[in-house]
């Protein structure tokens, strides 16, 4: 596993931050016990285990009992987050680690062999949050043993996608190691970077980090005379998910909440974006929206990026000859005029809505 990132804020999800980080550690501890259940030998942790290292006593003594109940030896090397600095919780002393429990925690470490498994694991800590310098730099096969890992925090190399990104690792690099398997670190999405014959694999984040990205997963490595077989497992219980409604159409007031509600999943942190034209009879507010909608979600969040539909305003609807035919008018040749104005776009928009609605005496939603 990787970017585990206990403590971690999520202040975009306001109110939901502490129950998202409580979940992260629910998720965290049954993943250990799934391991023993499972009957895992190994567990590596390639970086971000903590969201910084400034870790609080409690969270140290939490992380150290989930740890030592898994009875199978755990290999932890530093990310980003928790670097290997001058202030790292895993400078020798912080926390009392339990003895199943090796950390590349020397700058100068680079391997560590487990001979009762047969195994050697590789890695460099990154001692700094960012860096042009990548983690597998170096890193060959020993020989030493019949398995050879690697464990290393970094941005996988993509020619024309991803090229001047921290602790950059090039598909060549990894060829070259000659491993058997490298357990990357960094990314949140699960990936996955071979290159020849040497497995790399982007288990993703323990939960899902952003909206829209990957996570909730980890990597079951299995390593047979057949070479590194790689399972994707799936152990996060929140989604964080982005979603585009098209109000064009829309004329009814509960038209809009029935589209949003039949997304609605206590487990879900969903993100929605309002497009399309609107008809000036549907009145939007998100604000009015999300606390009224709310309670189906574990997170709600709505945008209005919906634009009113200006083209051939509707004399039936609102008659020239009246004010709010007038207003209507006026404020479609405003808004006409401020199409290269973004701020005043939006003002005048939502002016032209709240004033429509109002002049007709109805509900903004």
């Amino acid at each position: 596993m990787a970017d585990v990132h206990l403590d971690a804020p999520y202040r975009f999800l306001g109110t939901g931050g502490e129950a998202q980080r409580q979940q992260v550690r629910n998720t965290f501890q049954r993943t250990c016990r799934l391991a023993v259940e499972d009957k895992y030998d190994l567990m590596l942790i390639s970086g971000d285990l903590f969201d910084s290292n400034i870790v609080s006593e409690s969270t140290a003594d939490w992380v150290v009992s989930r740890l030592k109940d898994t009875a199978i030896p755990v290999c932890i090397c530093p990310g980003t987050h928790d670097c290997l600095d001058s202030r790292s919780v895993y400078r020798d002393g912080r926390i009392k680690w339990p003895s199943n429990t090796r950390l590349f925690n020397d700058p100068d470490q680079q391997t560590l062999s487990l001979p009762e498994l047969d195994i050697t694991i590789h890695a460099r800590p990154n001692t700094s949050t960012r860096s042009s310098e990548s983690p597998i730099r170096g890193i060959r096969r020993a020989g030493a043993t019949r398995w050879e890992v690697a464990m290393a925090h970094g941005s996988a190399v993509i020619p024309g996608k991803v090229e001047n990104a921290d602790f950059p690792i090039e598909p060549e690099e990894v060829k070259s190691t000659g491993l058997d398997y490298i357990a990357l670190g960094h990314w949140h999405t699960w990936g996955d970077y071979s290159a020849g014959a040497v497995k790399a694999i982007y288990p993703g984040s323990l939960e899902k980090m952003e909206f829209g990205g990957g996570g909730g997963t980890v990597a079951s490595l299995t390593l047979s005379p057949e070479g590194a077989a790689v399972e994707k497992r799936e152990v996060g219980a929140r989604r964080m998910e982005e979603a585009a409604i098209s109000v064009a159409g829309m004329r009814e007031v509960g038209d809009l909440p029935r589209e949003i509600l039949s997304l609605a999943d206590p487990n879900l942190a969903l993100r929605v974006t309002l497009t399309g034209l609107s008809d000036m009879s549907l009145q939007i507010d998100p604000a009015a929206l999300e606390t009224e909608l709310a309670p189906g979600f574990f997170f709600l969040q709505i945008l209005d990026s919906s634009h009113p539909l200006l083209k051939d305003i509707p004399d039936e609807l609102f008659p020239e000859r009246l004010v709010i035919g007038k207003y209507v008018r006026l404020m479609a040749e405003r808004i006409e005029q401020a199409r290269h104005d973004p701020e005043s776009l939006s003002l005048l928009e939502d002016a032209l809505r709240v004033g429509v609605a109002a002049l007709q005496g109805r509900k903004v939603f």
